[in-house]
């Protein structure tokens, strides 16, 4: 009886702290305040400002104008960047709406004004941040951020699912040319001791790294847009490891300031909790705990910039910048975890009322840039309106000459009699097979093979992946000549790099080398059709054009019209052929650049290419 006796007041005893553990966890903790609505918007303002300094002070050679890495050589165009960078210390002194508002609509100018020579993230944070502008204009500061969190949400996780959804071809799934086989590489080539893989299982990570790519980047997204608190920490925690493993991937491929942009607008995802997290930083430490993590999270940033291996960069500040985020993320997710319950039962603290006409438009608001998401991550694509800063990084997505994407046509407004007749469609394809333009060789194709470590290309090779790798976007961003032309590229001593790219995209790159002054000889060949296979791209000629230019409007075209046959000679170019028509204008060629399909000999799939 006795015995019986002490295990029920055990077991009573147990119930107590059950229950008040449960209490503890449901109630406020007294050390971590419940922040209000006011303080989640003077959170994000100043997230945003110091992490808006960082990305553009990375990419100055995204500011109109400039043509170096360094703000101190920007001196032609100073407003940009030094207006921007007066509103960003504004808007850490008080960061009010009127102040966020404006800086997010000088950025998002700067950016509609340098376009189409910007990243896809440039277009993911115009679309994002003139979504939040509305919402600060129409609501009171103690509930924008309310009013805003689904929607940012919404839309970051569509572009998410889209950087997925578009790797699903045939090109990117296959394990021997894919860019996702290369990543993988990279970080185990880098990162892991030497002997400590075995074979089979270094041939496994790369055969599945494609599709786990594609798992990995999708299911962010799904995870993001569910409604439960604890799929979402899952997504965001995704999140942060694949863009810190792209952070630290080594030179080519390390993409710091693009996990430093989605990290800061993943805020909406656990507001309070960053609002929290984000005190402590800029707080003094009340325990020895908080002390030691301060130390080490400090040492591991200042660690974090000796991964730096970009050529002729000391130190990029985007490898600290997202190792610092990455550890206050953890700090966020921990927080949520904890407090999360009892911020949902105590509800928003401050929370400003909107309603009536304030109410629709911010209906109408979030309703438009959910569509205008969906049309730019699935229907761009499609109709062939964007390639180069699509949603769709390193998917090796074949735009011109047919799709490779097991769902989804590409380019159909270039396939469609009515459209393809247009001076915005037509052109058809080329391939380029001879140039001599430095400006043009500079630009395209951008064979960045050597660029791999050795060792990287050494596990490639022993795996079967061809070891190619094209960046034709980065030299695209850095826009200015100045910039490309001291950057490794094709000189000569090596056979041509030949590839493919629309009719329309050739006369804009014409365009571009006149305005350069060069004197230049270029041979292309015009392909039959405008769809076929990749035998089709390699081999197929409908004519040949040789094209020279003295560098002073002297041009000398001339055109084989049926080269099969011997009998056949060269003549002087129509009017209709593309070195004579004018470059491209209008508004599509805002948005507009084609990227440049390499030609390797053997290989009939796209080569890892962004």
């Amino acid at each position: 009886l006795g015995s019986g006796a002490a295990r029920s007041a055990l077991a009573r005893r147990a119930r107590l702290w059950r229950g008040a553990l449960k209490a503890r966890r449901m109630a406020p903790s007294k050390a971590v305040p419940h922040p209000s609505q006011l303080d989640l918007l003077r959170a994000y303002a100043r997230l945003w400002a110091v992490t808006e300094f960082v990305i553009i002070y990375g990419n100055m050679f995204l500011v109109p104008g400039c043509e170096s890495f360094f703000p101190s050589e920007c001196v032609e165009t100073p407003v940009w960047f030094w207006a921007q960078c007066v509103l960003w210390l504004a808007i850490l002194a008080v960061p009010s709406r009127l102040l966020v508002s404006l800086s997010m609509l000088v950025r998002v100018s700067m950016f509609v004004v340098q376009s189409p020579m910007i990243w896809e993230s440039c277009h993911w944070a115009n679309a994002l941040e003139l979504a939040c502008v509305v919402t600060l204009l129409l609501c009171p500061a103690t509930a924008v951020v309310d009013q805003t969190k689904d929607l940012v949400r919404t839309m970051i996780s569509l572009f998410y699912i889209g950087a997925g959804f578009w790797k699903m071809n045939t090109s990117f799934l296959d394990p021997t040319v894919s860019c996702g086989t290369i990543y993988i590489a990279s970080l185990l080539a880098t990162f892991a001791p030497e002997g400590l893989l075995p074979p089979w299982l270094v041939t496994a990570a790369l055969g599945s790294a494609p599709w786990m790519t594609i798992i990995g980047e999708m299911s962010i997204g799904v995870l993001l847009l569910l409604p439960s608190r604890p799929m979402r920490r899952a997504g965001f925690v995704l999140s942060n490891m694949l863009h810190y493993a792209i952070c630290i991937t080594p030179h080519p491929n390390a993409v710091p300031l693009f996990g430093v942009f989605c990290y800061t607008r993943l805020f909406f995802v656990m507001p309070e909790a960053w609002t929290v997290a984000l005190a402590e930083v800029v707080s003094a430490p009340r325990t020895s705990s908080g002390l030691a993590f301060r130390v080490a999270s400090v040492a591991l940033a200042a660690w974090s910039a000796s991964l730096t291996s970009d050529p002729g960069i000391v130190i990029n500040w985007g490898i600290p910048a997202q190792t610092i985020l990455c550890l206050i993320g953890a700090r966020v997710v921990l927080l949520d975890m904890r407090h999360a319950a009892a911020w949902a039962e105590a509800g928003p603290i401050g929370l400003g009322a909107v309603g009536g006409l304030a109410s629709r438009l911010l209906r109408a608001n979030g309703a438009f840039w959910v569509l205008a998401v969906l049309f730019y991550v699935f229907g761009a694509q499609t109709l062939g309106l964007m390639d180069i800063s699509a949603t769709s990084p390193f998917s090796h997505i074949r735009e011109h000459g047919g799709s490779n994407h097991l769902l989804m046509p590409t380019s159909l407004l270039q396939q469609w009699e009515w459209s393809r007749g247009t001076d915005g469609f037509g052109g058809g394809v080329v391939r380029i097979t001879s140039c001599s333009s430095d400006y043009l060789n500079a630009l395209y194709p951008c064979n960045v093979t050597d660029e791999l470590r050795p060792g990287i290309r050494d596990m490639l090779h022993s795996f079967g992946h061809i070891g190619h790798e094209y960046h034709p976007t980065v030299m695209r961003m850095f826009g200015s000549h100045r910039i490309r032309r001291h950057l490794p590229h094709w000189d000569g001593g090596r056979p041509f790099p030949v590839y493919t790219v629309p009719g329309l995209e050739l006369r804009r790159m014409l365009a571009e080398a006149r305005a350069a002054n060069e004197s230049f000889v270029l041979e292309y060949d015009t392909l039959p059709g405008v769809v076929g296979d990749e035998k089709w791209r390699h081999t197929a000629v409908q004519s040949k054009v040789r094209l020279e230019e003295d560098g002073a409007g002297g041009i000398n075209c001339r055109v084989l019209r049926r080269p099969l046959d011997e009998a056949e000679e060269w003549a002087p170019c129509g009017e209709d052929e593309l070195p004579l028509q004018p470059a491209p204008t209008g508004l599509l060629m805002k948005f507009l650049v084609w990227f440049p399909y390499p030609v390797v000999e053997g290989v009939y799939e796209i080569p890892c290419i962004d």
